[in-house]
């Protein structure tokens, strides 16, 4: 599980969260909860304007509205993510997993 918000202006300002879950879950809860994390991070630093990469596909043509919710479970954790990401302006954007080291260090760290 891995979330990182960087300060464009300055990316020293920006925080992680390396968090272990320790009960099986699927990729796609673990992705939301990453970026619940990530916005609410975001929001205690007082960031107005937030650019969230993702590296699933799926969770961010979600969270564009593109593609619907058919999982219970899912939709709640949706819903959560669009009312934390209303308040902030936020703009979504796919990153394939090449090359996101961000991403790959903060999983290793949570282990």
């Amino acid at each position: 599980m891995d979330a990182v918000v960087v300060a464009r202006f300055d990316p020293a300002c920006g925080g992680y969260d390396a968090h272990f879950i320790p009960t099986a879950t699927t990729n796609n809860k673990a992705e939301y909860d990453g970026l619940l994390r990530s916005l609410q991070l975001a929001k205690t630093r007082g960031y107005t304007h937030l650019t969230v990469y993702g590296n699933s596909q799926l969770l961010v043509r979600q969270m564009q509205g593109i593609y619907s919710v058919s999982h219970p479970g899912l939709r709640v954790q949706c819903l959560q993510a669009r009312r934390l990401a209303a308040t902030i302006h936020c703009t979504w954007r796919h990153r394939p997993q090449e090359g996101n080291q961000g991403a790959d260090f903060l999983s290793r760290s949570a282990r």
